[in-house]
């Protein structure tokens, strides 16, 4: 009988407030949180893209700087941390990654996880091996070692840790900040995979939105440590070749006072290429880098370097932009192949414009953690019946 209920329509906009936690279940949390702290030790924190899902990057932020834990992240969830801190680990991928951020990770007296969601391109094919001593924050829940608690909000949970820990002992993380090195190989020779990364970081700025591919762009970047306030958007989750080319338009769209980057293969930006005609019909401003590694260099990794099915139809990317409507007073269109030119080509960016680069590497230089990941995936792949 309810939807034949009379109803009156509201003259005010509908109040959306955030959701409050349950009191009796967020001072259980925190008693069983101190119980299980006490006697563990300084915890390490792991923190990942559900921080941002809940609305708590300010929470998370606060929580760090109160209680000057040392801290890492899954590559799905840079963007709620600070990597130029100094108590930034780095980026944990498990077995995939950097052994002295794992190390850190897994070898720590206690964990606190904060919106950590695991896939299997985000932890080395499921090879992360986490504390026992373990306190996990997600969306309207938290838990305790197996103990639940519903009802409790992430930046509640936060909170109340940032009490719990805020007076304890502060220990020095002991960590060296890393130090990028674009200049390792010849910078007329040749473009690398690892020049191309480490110029696009060092060009990246304070508030970027950067939109990564699944793929060399995607793992080439996120080995490198990303300035403050750099939001990271990829999709490691369902691993959808050519998401981040109308992502990128979305994300410009709904930020246009930040500076959009958008880092694409060839052959994932083939799948949804038909965006970039809207990108210039809108005039929306825009770096574009297509990396031309001749092909599916990531399944190459995988599957290897000769399967048919890997190689693509080879277009003239810089005539592309012209085909789809842009004008050369809007539009720069630039092929590079060496590390000087793609420099020069991303400090000639126009802020109002559309620069499109069209990147050239080989098609097997793959990066290093794109190897890692290639090889975890290929022995998944082996065990399966």
């Amino acid at each position: 009988d309810v939807s034949a209920a009379p109803a009156e329509p509201p003259t005010t906009p509908l109040p959306v407030g955030p959701a409050m936690s349950d009191s009796v279940a967020l001072s259980a949390f925190r008693d069983a949180a101190a119980t299980l702290l006490d006697p563990a030790g300084r915890p390490v924190v792991l923190a990942d893209i559900l921080v941002d899902r809940c609305h708590a990057q300010d929470a998370l932020r606060r929580f760090l700087a109160e209680t000057d834990l040392p801290f890492a992240s899954l590559l799905w969830g840079r963007r709620v941390i600070d990597e130029s801190h100094p108590n930034h680990l780095g980026t944990y991928i498990a077995a995939a990654g950097d052994a002295a951020v794992r190390e850190r990770v897994e070898s720590a007296p206690a964990i606190i996880t904060a919106g950590v969601h695991f896939t299997d391109l985000t932890s080395g094919f499921f090879t992360q091996q986490l504390p026992e001593a373990r306190i996990d924050l997600l969306p309207h829940m938290a838990s305790v070692g197996d103990q639940i608690f519903a009802g409790v909000e992430m930046r509640d949970a936060l909170s109340v840790l940032g009490k719990l820990l805020r007076t304890a002992e502060r220990v020095p993380s002991g960590l060296v900040p890393p130090v990028l090195d674009a200049a390792t190989t010849d910078p007329s020779g040749p473009l690398t995979q690892q020049q191309l990364w480490a110029a696009l970081t060092a060009h990246l700025r304070a508030g970027d939105l950067v939109f990564a591919d699944q793929g060399t762009s995607f793992y080439g970047m996120g080995a490198q440590d990303l300035p403050r306030d750099v939001a990271f958007l990829g999709q490691p989750l369902w691993a959808s070749i050519g998401y981040t080319l109308p992502a990128a338009l979305g994300g410009a769209l709904a930020a246009p006072e930040k500076r959009t980057i958008l880092l694409i293969g060839d052959g994932a930006a083939q799948l949804t290429i038909q965006e970039l005609g809207t990108i210039i019909r809108l005039g929306t401003p825009m770096i574009i880098v297509v990396v031309n590694n001749d092909g599916y260099t990531v399944e190459r990794a995988i599957h290897g370097p000769e399967r048919r099915y890997n190689d693509i139809a080879r277009w003239n990317w810089t005539a592309l932009p012209a085909a789809l409507g842009a004008s050369p007073e809007r539009v720069t269109s630039t092929r590079v192949e060496t590390r000087v030119a793609l420099e020069a080509a991303l400090d000639a960016a126009s802020p109002g414009g559309l620069t499109f680069i069209e990147a050239v590497t080989d098609r097997m230089d793959i990066p290093p953690l794109l190897t890692a990941i290639a090889a975890a995936a290929a022995s998944a792949n082996a065990r399966k019946p």
